[in-house]
């Protein structure tokens, strides 16, 4: 089957139970809202669900499942499975640590905790029940998040009929507890200031929460997971996981932001009361729509993407990334159009019961109106933010940013593949000089043996790069710097003859060197007055690339040389070469393949600190350097 076949039928099995769960989700949310209205208790109830939900997706689901699946599914490619399965164990059980501690913390600072989400409620003493059902749901953060790593794990080997179906099993506790014959006894055992069936909803919450957790255990111990306890926040491996949580913690983060800010508006003592009953109620019916394709979606296209990382096949990774953008498109932009159209009759039909009334379906159809513009950002988030093309992956950005651990989202454009034999800091050594320097060279020149090219600032990066290209191609390179301080490291380098133009006649050397006839190709990144020396230097029908104008004053143009020559004059930058992605592709597979040959070496001259980039760049302009400077963050 192929990759897209794959992902449309993983997607179509996680959408069937998706859209079963999403129905049980919306029976829940209706039971609630049946019970409760848009009354206090309401507010208060959805208030605290979300704070679990929030650490939980930044700990656990989202954040760590995103960073653990590419990690994971290395380790199974190229280490043997035993190793795999002790990172799986270490990981896991440093989370428990880490958010064992956390909900510990939530349970002692419950009311410090509700009141940073009510900041802007001027009755502290309102949210007394949000502080008391607060501590009964935040220890469902510890359950949901650990389940959230073993749906990771089992994401990792295709299966994603259980993790999809836990939802349901979750919702399912939810409507039965809001019953009568059950909540009615359990809501009798809070103080009686707090008896209220939201008590029996927030139990439930953690009840189901624990069974989401025990129920995946079985199947992870099938597949080979051994629960011995052992820490180790110094194994490189959940190193690698912790930092690729970055990303994805940024990712996760971002959407959730609005829960916060959403929290803090609507709990203001300016609102009407039910304004966090009526946000939620209207996002659950965005959700309804975003989870059917988005989620599924995202679920499925993460361990395919993961394979193919690993594979190092990266052209079909891109490829996989772009097509999962164009299916949720489709369905998300229509979606969000029949939502804002059909917002209020939906609300009616789906919540207006029992003490939802009609003012509360009012509020709600206006904040879906909102939610509903967002629908296509917020599906095409789902799939950014769990795709691991922003992850390392053992990519570089070509512009020269170097982290093993990649901890930025750039454009997927803007990264290539380094060998493996390299560093990060030597990854990043190579991309903007050679190919600045293959597309004049190559592209344009189309240098052969026998040639003689000049390359003037010769002990820069690009200038190294030409160097060893000129010698790959078989031509004779003529390198120039000031000084013979550099001449012994640039003939080292590949240089064939190197000129001190300080203290030698230069265009009499190049005479001297090509037996009268000069230069064919000049490569030059710092114009001025010196161009009229360089066109002297060429040989008949030659060309001057000019990529740089590093010298103050103007270049002026050697018209009369140019006219007795018959030479070209022409700006040339990297641009010409990214721009076009044939070309590009040609260039990156040619450097590729002449840094694993060795032919090509990245010099680096020295590694600065991000903090240090102060001295980074008064290194650079003394003129010192041979060869890259790398500034790591």
């Amino acid at each position: 089957m192929t990759v897209k076949g794959q992902l449309l039928k993983s997607a179509s099995v996680i959408a069937l139970i998706t859209v079963i769960s999403r129905i049980c989700g919306y029976l829940r949310d209706q039971r609630v809202a049946l019970l409760l209205g848009t009354s206090p208790a309401a507010d208060s109830l959805v208030l605290v669900f979300g704070i679990p939900n929030l650490i939980r997706r930044l700990t656990g689901e989202g954040a760590l499942g995103a960073a653990f699946i590419p990690v994971f599914t290395g380790y199974l490619k190229d280490k043997p499975r035993s190793e795999a399965w002790a990172l799986t164990q270490r990981v896991f059980w440093d989370m428990a640590v880490v958010l064992g501690g956390i909900a510990a913390l939530g349970v002692v600072f419950s009311r410090q905790l509700v009141h940073l989400y009510t900041l802007a409620s001027h009755n502290p003493a309102q949210w007394d029940l949000a502080v008391y059902l607060n501590r009964i749901v935040i220890p469902a953060m510890f359950f949901l998040a650990l389940a959230g790593i073993a749906s990771a794990v089992l994401h990792t080997f295709q299966k994603f009929a259980l993790p999809a179906a836990l939802p349901i099993i979750f919702n399912l506790v939810m409507i039965l507890f809001s019953f009568g014959v059950v909540y009615r006894p359990i809501m009798r055992l809070a103080p009686e200031k707090f008896q209220t069936p939201a008590v029996a909803i927030a139990c439930a919450f953690l009840l189901g929460g624990i069974i989401q957790f025990a129920m995946q255990l079985p199947s992870m111990g099938r597949l080979g997971m051994k629960f011995r306890p052992e820490l180790s926040i110094a194994d490189p491996g959940v190193r690698k996981v912790g930092a690729l949580m970055g990303p994805a913690v940024f990712g996760v983060g971002i959407y959730q932001i609005n829960f916060f800010v959403d929290k803090i508006f609507s709990t203001s003592s300016r609102m009407p009361t039910g304004s966090v009953m009526s946000l939620y109620v209207a996002e659950r019916v965005m959700q309804l729509a975003l989870g059917v394709f988005a989620v599924a979606m995202s679920t499925a296209i993460l361990p395919t993407m993961s394979q193919q990382a690993a594979a190092k096949d990266f052209g079909e990774m891109k490829r996989t990334f772009g097509y999962s953008l164009r299916i949720v498109s489709f369905i998300a932009i229509p979606a969000a159009v029949g939502l804002i159209l059909l917002r209020q009759p939906i609300v009616q039909v789906l919540f207006q019961h029992g003490k939802f009334v009609a003012e509360s379906t009012a509020l709600t159809a206006r904040a879906l109106f909102y939610y509903s513009l967002g629908l296509p950002a917020f599906a095409l988030l789902w799939i950014v933010r769990t795709a691991p093309v922003f992850t390392s992956v053992a990519l570089t950005w070509a512009f020269g940013i170097s982290a093993p651990l990649l901890s930025a989202i750039v454009p997927a454009s803007a990264l290539a593949v380094y060998p493996e034999k390299l560093t990060p800091e030597e990854g990043t050594s190579i991309w903007m000089q050679y190919l600045t320097a293959y597309g004049a060279l190559i592209a344009h020149a189309q240098i052969t043996r026998g040639d003689y090219v000049i390359i003037t600032a010769a002990s820069s990066s690009v200038g190294i790069a030409a160097i060893e290209i000129v010698k790959a191609q078989g031509a004779i390179s003529i390198a120039t710097t000031r000084t013979s301080k550099k001449k012994a490291t640039l003939a080292e380098v590949g240089a064939t003859q190197v000129i001190a133009t300080e203290e030698e006649d230069f265009v009499a050397r190049v005479k001297e060197i090509t037996g009268g006839k000069g230069a064919r190709v000049i490569f030059d990144p710092i114009g001025g007055k010196g161009i009229g020396l360089l066109a002297q230097a060429a040989a008949e029908g030659g060309t001057i690339f000019e990529y740089g104008a590093l010298a103050p004053e103007p270049t002026p143009f050697p018209l009369f040389t140019a006219l007795s020559k018959g030479l070209s004059v022409r700006g040339y930058t990297l641009r010409e070469v990214l721009s076009v992605p044939q070309l590009r592709a040609k260039a990156e597979q040619y450097v590729f393949d002449h840094v694993k040959a060795g032919k090509f070496i990245p010099r680096i001259d020295r590694v600065f600190p991000f903090a240090e980039i102060v001295e980074a760049h008064r290194y650079m302009e003394s003129n010192e350097q041979i060869g890259k400077i790398v500034v790591t963050v």
